[in-house]
């Protein structure tokens, strides 16, 4: 569309992975999803087919607030990596992440990095960004799975 761009990537064995970002309530999520629903005003998500078309798995990912994908990556291992923006102050944020709580004040926004294991189950995720607007726009994972933004 005019406005908002979906994300997509495909994995070792040929996956294929759709990012973005919905406002739709009625958006088909997968029995088991982490996400069922719609949390906020728009949140990220995430589908996974396999190379003959067939949904392995679908999830809504976000808090309160805005989410936008901005980029898709996979590893070796076939784990989905995704990062974008969001306003929220409850992004669901994993125990022992980088950073915890949202450091950008109400009209600003944050960075997200979030990994997700082959089946669709979130395996770590973190908040990135200061005081101010921070907002990535793309992200690779590199041969020792180490996670680069930009």
């Amino acid at each position: 569309g005019s406005d908002f761009d979906l994300r997509i990537t495909t994995d070792a064995v040929g996956n294929v992975y759709i990012g973005g970002s919905t406002y739709s309530t009625d958006f088909p999520v997968t029995q088991n999803a982490f996400q069922s629903s719609l949390s906020g005003d728009y949140d990220a998500f995430i589908v996974k087919f396999t190379t003959s078309g067939v949904l392995l798995w679908a999830t809504y990912c976000g808090g309160s607030a805005t989410e936008f994908t901005r980029g898709l990556a996979t590893d070796s291992g076939n784990n989905l990596y995704i990062c974008g923006m969001t306003k929220s102050r409850d992004y669901p944020v994993t125990a022992g992440a980088f950073q915890t709580s949202i450091k950008g004040n109400k009209v600003k926004r944050d960075a997200f990095v979030t990994r997700f294991d082959q089946y669709g189950g979130m395996a770590w995720s973190t908040y990135y960004g200061g005081s101010d607007w921070d907002e990535p726009h793309g992200m690779t994972i590199d041969d020792a799975h180490n996670v680069v933004v930009t």
